[in-house]
C-alpha cells in the first residue's frame, strides 16, 4: 500500500486497506473464535490486544500518509478502519453463519455509510 495514487474519496480507501492488510492473517474461524475467548477472560491480553490495534492504526495512518492522503484524513481513516474491523470481527467470530471475515467487514463498512449519510 506504498505506492500509487490515493485510493480516492469516502470509504473506498479503507475497503481496499482490509484488503491488502488487516485480514491476510486471519483464516480459521473456530481458532479466532477461541483466541478471542482466552484474549476476552484476560485482562493482560486485552490491553496487549488494544495495543497490537493501535499499533495497527498507526501503522495504516502512515500508508495511507506515504500515499498523498493529508495527516487529519490519515488519522480519521486509520482510527475508523480499527473501529470497523473490531466490530466486524466481533460479528463473525460471534455467528454461525458462513459469511466470511471479508463480507462482513464490507457489511460493517455499509452500515457505517448508511449511518453517516443519514445523520
Amino acid at each position: 500500500m506504498t505506492s500509487g495514487p490515493p485510493y480516492g474519496t469516502g470509504c473506498a480507501y479503507l475497503e481496499r486497506g482490509f484488503e491488502q492488510t488487516m485480514v491476510a492473517d486471519i483464516g480459521d474461524r473456530e481458532l479466532a473464535r477461541m483466541r478471542q475467548s482466552v484474549i476476552m477472560a484476560n485482562a493482560d491480553l486485552r490491553e496487549r490486544e488494544l495495543i497490537k490495534l493501535a499499533s495497527m492504526s498507526a501503522a495504516l495512518a502512515d500508508r495511507l500518509r506515504q500515499r498523498g492522503i493529508g495527516d487529519f484524513e490519515a488519522s480519521l481513516a486509520a482510527e475508523t478502519s480499527i473501529v470497523v474491523f473490531r466490530v466486524a470481527f466481533s460479528r463473525w467470530v460471534g455467528t454461525t453463519e458462513e459469511q466470511g471475515l471479508q463480507e462482513v467487514i464490507h457489511e460493517t463498512l455499509d452500515r457505517l455509510r448508511t449511518l453517516t449519510a443519514s445523520s
